[in-house]
């Protein structure tokens, strides 16, 4: 059980400090890159990480 808890406490960490990195990058980026442009590269980003999961799941 304590590893479980480990585990999880592990992922939060990780997940937040990827989600609070992303506000940092977008403030940074912003000043370079038009939006509509980050936007869409996140997006295709978010695409081809799910299309990439399909297998895992057993989707065809």
């Amino acid at each position: 059980m304590p590893s479980r808890r480990l585990a999880d406490i592990l992922t939060l960490l990780v997940l937040t400090a990827l989600w609070g990195s992303a506000f940092a990058v977008i403030k940074v980026t912003v000043t370079e890159i038009p939006p509509l442009t980050i936007a869409t590269g996140r997006i295709v980003v978010a695409s081809l990480l799910l299309v990439g999961f399909l297998p895992l799941m057993g989707v065809r």
